[in-house]
């Protein structure tokens, strides 16, 4: 015997709040710490510097344009959440059986 799962507009729109809370800022923190991975002066060493410097940064401006890319995608899923939550209520309502 199988478990009923019943869907609701509420828990739609609490999991579209949920992912907006605790998702999206997973993202944006990344992408705002990339900065901070900076290896200042010779980190690399002298040739290293020569060699890395360049590849680095083009890894953390990559890894800087695939966060913020994850929390527009996150962002998204907010609104369609949304959308569908609004959807769920009018066919919860259209529904409704009325006794007279």
């Amino acid at each position: 015997m199988g478990l009923d799962i019943h869907v609701t507009s509420r828990g739609i729109a609490h999991l579209g709040v949920r992912v907006g809370m605790e998702l999206r800022p997973i993202f944006t923190g990344l992408s705002a710490a990339v900065p901070a991975t900076d290896v200042a002066g010779l980190g690399f060493g002298a040739m290293g510097h020569l060699q890395l410097t360049s590849a680095y940064a083009d890894a953390q401006l990559m890894a800087t344009h695939f966060l913020d890319g994850a929390a527009e995608v996150v962002r998204s899923w907010e609104d369609l959440l949304q959308t569908a939550s609004q959807n769920w209520a009018m066919a919860e309502q259209a529904n409704v059986v009325l006794y007279q």
